[in-house]
């Protein structure tokens, strides 16, 4: 697993930490609310880290929302073990098709069209460690 931390935004009663992460080779860029007391990317990656089950079976949800698991359900088998076998099976989202039955859209992995313009935005953003590199720098040229 990878964890990548794009941005940690404040709320009111939380904050938000938008992200990208990589599992079996399939990258997803997503957002978490944290609570409030998670204010560094130290912080937030260690959170993130120790809810990464949580998080991965959302993810896992998100993207693959007709998975049927039911094959790989079983006895103390979970959720999330159930979704990776299933895509380690080399199953996937179906293509969407037009009336005559030709593909319209290969559809990898599933993902809400209000997140993917967030996220756009998110990437064209400074990441935390490219500010802080430009804070150093202006502070050394003081």
């Amino acid at each position: 697993m990878t964890l990548t931390i794009k941005l940690i935004r404040e709320n009111e009663s939380d904050n938000t930490v938008f992200f990208d992460f990589t599992e079996s080779g399939v990258t997803f860029k997503f957002h978490a609310d944290v609570p409030k007391d998670i204010n560094t990317e130290a912080e937030a990656r260690a959170y993130l880290i120790a809810h990464q089950d949580e998080i991965l079976l959302l993810l896992m949800q998100e993207a693959y929302p007709g998975a049927d698991i039911s094959e790989f359900e079983g006895d103390g088998v979970s959720t999330l073990d159930a979704i990776k076998a299933w895509v380690a099976a080399g199953h996937k989202n179906p293509d969407v098709l037009d009336d005559e039955g030709s593909v319209i859209e290969r559809q990898e992995v599933n993902t809400h069209p209000a997140s993917i313009a967030l996220n756009d935005e998110i990437d064209a953003m400074l990441t935390i460690a490219d500010a802080k590199l430009i804070l150093k720098k202006l502070v050394a040229m003081l």
